[in-house]
């Protein structure tokens, strides 16, 4: 639209440089255009024929329709390239067209992956923003696998989808070979919108493959004549793997709880890198105050972090013996144990313990975990990483 109206306000401000009275051009330009441009309106039309060049800088015959006069007219650079590709210039390069709030479930597909869904949940009372739940199905009867998904990365998926633009226009009518060497024989993702209340209840894009050459990856609406050269990006913002789009968070523990012990150690032979258990009524201040001031921040950190624990990243789902780190299988370096103790009405509160296994750190900013009551492998994040390597170093 903003190219459109561009062009049009070029050609509205366009002014007769001088009329031909002598010497006109061998062909009228209204007999032999180069260019001829229509603007339509309300019962009215008006088309502008451009001719051969004449003499200086961008300056062209020009004729009106119906009209005999011929006069020169110049036409700025960017306005001439603009009219002459007009096809690509002033084409829409938006690839999907739908709204993101009507969307209400997302299906990614990969070659040699199951399919997995996106869905979304009811609006819950009191929530500005809808949550989303990841369907996982598997092969045969095996029943679907739910999870809460990242909301945040769900939305992040519908922007991108909303802005994708084409770099290129590569054909409207491309020839099944052309399909073929795209990748279209085999998308390598396919994504599928389910739209409520819209005309057309699904839209589905279909991603080829990528290009070195051009680095560019071809997309198409399935259904559609139209290739589009994208960036290739698209590829990794749409992956059909469960754990890029499972919710970060994974627990959290009240305000109104408490965490009553805390305690680190090697998870090889036991030994004690730090241990504490609450007295009644004693605060973690007063137990961490004659703690070294690094330690002691170190201390608070992790117990802030254990309050909303999140995942930097998911790397495998269950918990192994074992962890696969930078490469390497390796045994858990160390073990993470605090207990929650959770009001209750007029009896005891409920007491929970969390458990949480880490293999050593293994770069400047990963360190994995993992946890069998999360059933998952994932990379900490940062603060807690800096706090366990202050607290595990001599």
């Amino acid at each position: 639209k903003n190219a459109t109206e561009l062009a049009i306000n070029g050609l509205d401000s366009l002014r007769v440089k001088s009329f031909v009275l002598q010497n006109p051009p061998a062909a009228a330009p209204s007999t032999a255009p180069t260019l001829r441009v229509t603007l339509e309106g309300n019962n009215r039309h008006e088309t502008l024929y451009v001719g051969g060049p004449s003499e200086g800088d961008q300056v062209y015959y020009a004729q009106l329709e119906d009209r005999h006069a011929i006069f020169t007219v110049a036409i700025p650079k960017a306005l001439m390239d603009t009219l002459r590709n007009a096809p690509d210039e002033l084409r829409d390069r938006h690839v999907l067209d739908f709204d993101a709030n009507a969307v209400t479930s997302i299906a990614l597909s990969a070659p040699n992956q199951p399919e997995l869904d996106l869905q979304r949940l009811e609006l819950a009372a009191g929530a500005q923003v809808a949550g989303w739940q990841i369907i996982r199905r598997g092969g045969g009867a095996q029943v679907p696998q739910t999870l809460a998904a990242d909301t945040a990365a769900v939305q992040r998926l519908l922007d991108q989808l909303e802005t994708l633009t084409a770099l290129k226009f590569q054909s409207d009518a491309p020839t099944n070979a052309d399909l073929e060497d795209w990748g279209f024989n085999r998308p390598e993702r396919e994504v599928a919108l389910t739209l409520a209340g819209a005309t057309i209840p699904q839209v589905t894009l279909q991603v080829g493959l990528p290009t070195n050459r051009e680095n560019v990856a071809y997309a198409r609406i399935a259904g559609s004549s139209s290739v589009y050269a994208v960036e290739p990006d698209i590829l990794r913002e749409t992956s059909a793997k469960p754990l890029d789009w499972r919710e970060r968070l994974l627990s959290t523990i009240p305000a109104s709880a408490r965490i009553t012990s805390l305690s680190l150690a090697n998870a090889g032979d036991g030994s004690v890198i730090y241990a504490h258990k609450l007295a009644d009524g004693e605060t973690w201040d007063a137990a961490l105050a004659a703690e070294p001031a690094p330690r002691k921040a170190a201390l608070a950190t992790v117990l802030s972090q254990l309050r909303a624990l999140r995942a930097a990243s998911f790397v495998q789902d269950g918990f192994p013996e074992k962890v696969l780190a930078a490469g390497e299988v390796r045994p858990w370096r160390y073990k993470l144990e605090a207990t929650v103790s959770l009001p209750g009405g007029a009896g005891a509160g409920q007491v929970n313990t969390v458990t949480l296994w880490f293999a050593e750190r293994t770069g400047g900013a990963e360190q994995l975990a993992g946890s069998k009551d999360f059933g998952a492998v994932f990379a900490i994040e940062q603060p807690l990483l800096d706090a366990l390597w202050t607290l595990t170093q001599p």
